[in-house]
């Protein structure tokens, strides 16, 4: 015996659920005319169901990219995206719908109505990575139309980031700026900022966040007075191979980047003078450094250039006219860090500054008046002639003196 049923869904129910089973009707029994008998035969109850194709999956593009206030500050979003809905068929995923994405649709779409149920499983993807982002993280992997999200699908695309770092140092490479410290901007080729004001730490470390794939220049913005500045320099940022970090090369190089600032020149003014204070001209003075050797005459000012991190010996050569010479060498030593050690003397008065102005030092010499009565100091050779010359005048007197007594001898006395 066969029955046949038409069973009518009220799909408009708030209460129906598209794709869930319902039964029939109640129980089906058959009673057998006439009552012959009071068996009755039951007849199973039936269960129907119906998916609506009406459930509708909407996605959306989020973009974490947002610096300095600005969304996407580095303009590396693309104009377009591609986002597709697959289906899962005798378990393997199929594409049956691709959307695009752009701001002009605020990057949301909704894909054309498909069967719900739960018997139903969908998932959204991105086919195509964007470069300079992470993979995209996408809320739900495999969802229903009873299981979707509240919101529909979501994929979310976070800048890749990074820091770098560079070490800054004086011209040894070792000794840090410790007061007046040096500052630097960075931006990238196209001109857009990406830090400014950064300066060293107490380590000689300048730490650079936030890049993000690009090719940036690093320049000098304030020099350390007294030094020189460096050259820009280039820091390429790019994705490495499994495009989940960035490395970073300065000019292209993988190696620890040092920035060394040189000190500027030093010039050397020595001042001649004698115990009143007033300036003597006719000495010669020589400056010897471990590449240096340079000898100036006259006065009373002379004046040394190019003077680089060392020691130097400063040498009275030639002394003025009625005045002792300075036998004592004058000794000072330049750091690279700027400073100027000037040795103690007894007639040298001295300092040294860094300035806009420049790197100078500066060196008053006395020289004390030869007393009268005295024999001039003129230096151990002028000693020697001295005393040579007063021998031989002396040797030259006993000789005609001699002579004198000879002769007066000889000639006849009245």
């Amino acid at each position: 015996m066969e029955v046949e049923y038409t069973v009518r869904l009220k799909t408009t129910d708030k209460s129906f659920v598209s794709g869930q089973w319902y039964p029939a009707n109640n129980t089906t029994t058959l009673t057998p005319t006439p009552e012959r008998t009071t068996d009755q035969l039951e007849f199973g109850v039936p269960s129907v169901k119906w998916s609506k194709a009406d459930f509708v999956i909407p996605v959306k593009k989020i973009w974490e990219d947002t610096f300095n206030g600005t969304a996407d500050y580095w303009k590396l979003r693309p104009s377009d995206l591609t986002v597709a809905l697959q289906e899962q068929v005798s378990g393997k995923w199929q594409t049956i719908e691709e959307k695009v994405l752009n701001e002009a649709n605020g990057w949301t779409e909704k894909f054309s109505a498909v069967a719900g149920g739960p018997d139903n499983h969908y998932r959204v993807i991105e086919p195509n990575r964007t470069a300079g982002y992470k993979a995209p993280k996408i809320n739900q992997t495999d969802f229903t139309s009873e299981t979707i999200a509240k919101d529909g699908i979501e994929i979310t695309n976070t800048l890749l980031r990074g820091n770098h770092s560079f070490w800054k140092f004086k011209g040894d490479g070792q000794t840090v700026f410790v007061a007046d410290l040096p500052k630097f901007q960075v931006k990238r080729k196209d001109g857009t900022i990406l830090a400014t004001d950064l300066t060293p730490d107490k380590f000689g470390k300048v730490v650079i966040n936030d890049f993000v794939i690009g090719d940036y220049v690093v320049e000098e913005t304030y020099v350390p007075m007294g030094f020189l500045p460096i050259a820009d320099f280039e820091i390429s940022v790019r994705e490495n191979d499994s495009l989940d970090a960035l490395v970073f090369k300065v000019n292209d190089s993988s190696e620890d980047f040092h920035a060394l600032n040189m000190l500027k020149d030093f010039t050397l003014r020595v001042e001649k003078v004698g115990p009143d204070g007033k300036q003597l001209s006719g000495a010669t003075f020589r400056l010897i450094g471990s590449e240096y050797d340079v000898t100036k005459k006259d006065g009373p000012i002379f004046d040394f250039s190019a003077l680089r991190p060392g020691a130097y010996t400063l040498t009275e050569v030639e002394n003025p006219e009625g005045y002792e010479r300075i036998e004592e060498t004058i000794q000072f030593r330049i750091t690279v860090s700027g400073q100027v050690e000037i040795s103690p003397h007894a007639h040298v008065a001295g300092s040294a500054r860094i300035s806009k102005a420049g790197n100078t030092i500066e060196l008053t010499v006395t020289n004390k008046k030869i007393q009268t009565g005295t024999l001039p100091y003129t230096g151990e050779g002028g000693v020697r002639k001295f005393f040579l010359t007063a021998g031989v005048m002396m040797l030259l007197g006993m000789i005609l003196s001699l002579v004198y007594l000879y002769v007066n001898k000889r000639q006849p006395h009245n």
